[in-house]
């Protein structure tokens, strides 16, 4: 009685008998557990027997019925391309190319599934026959999937201008299953159609395969895409252009000019939203270009008599990017890769800067983001004690804006610390007597830098005794 009923409740049509296979694409059928291929080929078997008998019951009529229905239509029309003969297959694509609605966005994936059962001619054939009909435009969306190869190349370029614009203005931009040349080739060809920002996720996953300038032209010609209005920034990968110019900085056979000039242009994306830089050639430049330094100094800085200049306003680099690169600027200049400081380029360094940055009315805050760099400064080999002798003699003629800077960085690079809940400021005082130690020894040589040294003292047994204090109140809190 149960079969009699849902006997009755089937729909006539097999297309609708058939809808459940093409409604996702991977339907439930019976099939061994953890087979994923059988059940592939499980699939695909029941929709070319569902194919068949849709076909046989209403031909094409049916066909498109059920692709018009089906929620994974694409799957229906690779059914048919693979299923039905030469003759219906470019029959339905015909249907499709003429079809102003979504029906004809199914084109393009029985061209491509035709294409591997039918062969080149029946493409051949099809295509020299639609083009009397439909525009450059739709039979480029109908090659849009076909596989990369030198031959599709080929064939696309063959079929006049107008065809092959289109088709590479709308072709996938991902390129499995080919050789280096033909993914160039294609590169190439789409690139001076807006398409760069797409092409910036293939070519990061496999930058291995492109000279560092080719990956540099692709960055140059999203920037000018970027520009010309082409798409919004919100179109471009921030990921794909960081670790693009990560791989190139890590080759080495680019000049860190040119590698820190397109971090500059692209300095929003490289800034995560806490403000990490990360490593960046931009970073290297300022170490050798004080001229730069000064350009961020006027992003990040108004004038030192507080006055409001446009030069800020209407700067290329927005406030908060260069307040963020200069506290990521914690190499002094003059150091090399070993970690030694040359004390006449860092002298030579800083004069430039400051002469810059006077003419621009920025000298105190210049002098100060020059002091915090200098509190990165190594000990110094020779005795052991910080910072090291180049950089002592800067110290020695610093004004009040560079000995704020550097005492403030000093004391901030340990702002953070762990400690037990009655601990109290032992570790402060460990630091203060560290600091004391070092300005003893340095008062007769270097008197300036014992002096802010002993200032440095000063702040971390004041920073002692708050925490003194505060494990004190703890104490009276926890043990009532």
């Amino acid at each position: 009685r149960l079969e009699r009923v849902s006997a009755s409740l089937l729909p006539v049509e097999e297309w609708k008998k058939s809808l459940w296979l093409f409604d996702q694409m991977m339907p439930e059928v019976r099939f061994r557990k953890n087979d994923f291929e059988g059940k592939v080929s499980e699939v695909a078997r029941l929709r070319e027997e569902a194919i068949l008998s849709v076909y046989a019951q209403s031909g094409l009529d049916g066909v498109v019925c059920l692709s018009r229905e089906a929620k994974s239509s694409s799957s229906v029309a690779s059914a048919v391309a693979r299923t039905m003969s030469p003759e219906v297959a470019g029959d339905y694509v015909r249907i499709a190319a003429s079809s102003a609605d979504d029906l004809g966005k199914l084109g393009p994936w029985a061209v491509v599934d035709g294409l591997s059962v039918h062969g080149w001619e029946w493409l051949e054939n099809l295509i020299k026959e639609l083009r009397g009909q439909c525009p450059p435009g739709r039979i480029a969306e109908l090659l849009r999937f076909l596989p990369t190869s030198a031959e599709t190349i080929q064939y696309v370029e063959s079929l006049g201008a107008d065809v092959a614009l289109n088709y590479w203005a709308l072709r996938e931009p991902w390129f499995p299953d080919c050789g280096k040349e033909t993914v160039k080739d294609s590169i190439k060809k789409m690139l001076p159609l807006g398409r760069a920002a797409e092409l910036l996720s293939y070519c990061e996953s496999n930058s291995r395969d492109f000279e560092s300038k080719e990956l540099l032209e692709l960055l140059d010609q999203t920037l000018k895409d970027l520009n010309s209005g082409e798409y919004g920034v919100n179109k471009v990968s921030d990921y794909a252009v960081t670790e693009i110019l990560e791989a190139v900085r890590k080759r080495g056979d680019v000049a860190i000019e040119e590698i820190a000039k397109r971090e500059f242009s692209f300095l929003p994306m490289l800034i995560a939203p806490g403000g990490d830089c990360g490593p960046l050639s931009l970073l290297d430049a300022l170490k050798d270009d004080p001229e730069l330094f000064v350009e961020l100094i006027k992003s990040a800085y108004y004038r030192d008599d507080q006055v409001r200049e446009a030069d800020q306003e209407g700067s290329k680099i927005p406030p908060d990017y260069a307040h963020h690169l200069l506290s990521a600027f914690r190499v002094p200049p003059g150091t090399d890769a070993d970690g030694k400081i040359d004390g006449e380029k860092l002298a030579s360094w800083i004069q430039r800067a400051l002469a810059a940055a006077e003419k621009c009315n920025r000298k105190g805050s210049a002098a100060r983001e020059i002091g915090e760099v200098l509190a990165y400064a190594p000990k110094d080999p020779g005795d052991g004690i910080w910072p090291a002798v180049e950089v002592r003699a800067v110290l020695e003629m610093a004004d009040e804006n560079m000995a704020e800077g550097f005492l403030r960085e000093a004391a901030s690079r340990y702002s953070l610390s762990t400690r037990g809940v009655y601990e109290g400021g032992n570790q402060e005082r460990v630091r203060a007597a560290e600091y004391r130690q070092w300005s003893a020894a340095l008062l007769e040589a270097w008197p300036g830098t014992a002096r802010l040294l002993a200032r440095n003292a000063d702040f971390w047994e004041s920073a002692g005794r708050r925490h003194d204090a505060d494990a004190e109140r703890r104490k009276l809190q926890f043990d009532r």
